[in-house]
């Protein structure tokens, strides 16, 4: 019988990029919501989304298997959010390279950098980083392929039986 399979680091980057392209589209349509009032919540984003947010959270990802257990959750929030900026940074400058950097933070905020990163950010970006670890990394590290196995594996599965099979016997047992 085959046996059910964790996902490979291509699978993860490519549920990485299409988190990130996501969560991109939220945040714009969000941000013309409480700055103008958009009502319509037409969130944008660029292509180049989809692969700047995958390769960043693999390399998000090999840094929290590296520091887990090691490095404060807090000092791990500072170090993921200096890989944000760096990687923002840098693949904004060769975008621009090509005229082809979708976003120029120059005319929204003061404290930008030659328009590719801001100050502004960083309170978002920490936010960003610890979801990213605590919800996404967390769970695509658990995800499966294989026979008799839905995304998750089995612990995780053993985990939601034994909470049901919990709540449902302190249900009994009250009445």
């Amino acid at each position: 019988m085959r046996r059910s399979r964790p996902w490979n680091r291509l699978e993860r980057f490519l549920l990485y990029g299409i988190c990130g392209f996501a969560a991109e589209i939220v945040f714009t349509a969000t941000w013309e919501l409480v700055e103008n009032g958009n009502r319509k919540l037409h969130g944008v984003t660029s292509m180049y989304a989809f692969f700047i947010y995958g390769f960043s959270t693999v390399v998000q990802e090999i840094m929290y298997l590296r520091m887990k257990g090691r490095v404060p959750l807090w000092a791990r929030g500072l170090i993921y959010v200096t890989w944000s900026y760096l990687w923002e940074f840098s693949t904004g400058m060769l975008l621009r390279q090509f005229d082809a950097c979708p976003w120029d933070y120059a005319t929204y905020f003061r404290g930008h950098f030659w328009g590719l990163v801001t100050a502004e950010y960083l309170p978002v970006w920490f936010f960003a980083c610890m979801l990213g670890e605590h919800i996404l990394i967390h769970n695509a590290l658990n995800m499966r392929w294989g026979p008799g196995h839905d995304v998750y594996d089995d612990s995780a599965k053993a985990n939601l039986t034994e909470k049901n099979d919990s709540a449902a016997y302190k249900s009994k047992k009250v009445h």
